[in-house]
């Protein structure tokens, strides 16, 4: 036999006890970091069960709820309503609603791209933001539509600054 020939054997053995003792370090340190988070929640006082009651009706609750577009914020203008009609903006105000349709109802007036579909929209504090899906440009062009993060800095109901990324 040859000098690889006489290594494979003990080259399996060595991998085998390799995968085993990665294996076991792998379970000793899960068991180590629950052994240390019952540890903190003794000494904190806390009662393990109780917080894991809590966290299963934190996790029911958290369920995100779709609500349609207010009326309000839709008013007439059919170009807004088609492109926040499926969209989820159960954290986004109506004024923000109204800004956002505003961008949405000039990019569309300029012709300089087709109406987006708007998958989300969230206000957070003077700034609105949403996920437009874009067709591809120009139109009727082969290729996929493509998701654009856009944000926009309001005042007084009025967009200061708008930008965008992914475009």
């Amino acid at each position: 036999m040859d000098a690889l020939g006489i290594l494979w054997g003990p080259g399996l053995v060595f991998v085998g006890l390799a995968v085993w003792l990665v294996r076991k370090a792998w379970k000793a340190s899960r068991i180590e970091r629950d052994l240390e988070e019952e540890r903190l929640v003794r000494a904190l006082g806390f009662e393990r069960a109780a917080l894991e009651a809590k966290a299963l009706a934190q996790g029911a609750q958290a369920a995100p709820k779709l609500e349609s577009v207010p009326a309000k914020a839709m008013g007439s203008r059919t170009g807004f309503r088609d492109s926040l009609a499926t969209a989820d903006v159960t954290s986004c105000a109506p004024e923000h609603l109204e800004a956002i349709g505003a961008l949405l109802d000039a990019r569309a007036r300029s012709g300089t791209a087709a109406r987006p579909e708007v998958l989300w929209a969230r206000s957070a504090g003077m700034h609105a933001v949403w996920c437009e899906r874009r067709p591809p440009s120009p139109p009727g062009s082969p290729g996929s539509a493509r998701e654009v993060l856009c944000i926009a800095q309001l005042h007084d109901g009025k967009v200061v600054r708008s930008w965008s990324h992914g475009e």
